[in-house]
């Protein structure tokens, strides 16, 4: 698996997929109880995208 920041790539992170799933289940966890206590949705790449290309719709040509 490959880390980014700002698309660039800053980390290599070889694990087995038992341990990339229970990675997977305690970040879900974490930003489940982050959304409740502040009230807030927080978005996915692909809804962040979604989002700015209704508000930036793409130059055709």
């Amino acid at each position: 698996m490959v880390l980014t920041t700002n698309g660039k790539p800053t980390a290599v992170l070889n694990t087995s997929l038992t341990v990339a799933k229970t990675l997977h289940q305690k970040l879900d966890q974490m930003i489940k109880s982050i959304e409740s206590a502040s009230g807030n949705h927080i978005m996915t790449t692909e809804e962040l995208q979604g989002s700015l290309n209704k508000a930036y719709p793409p130059k055709e040509g």
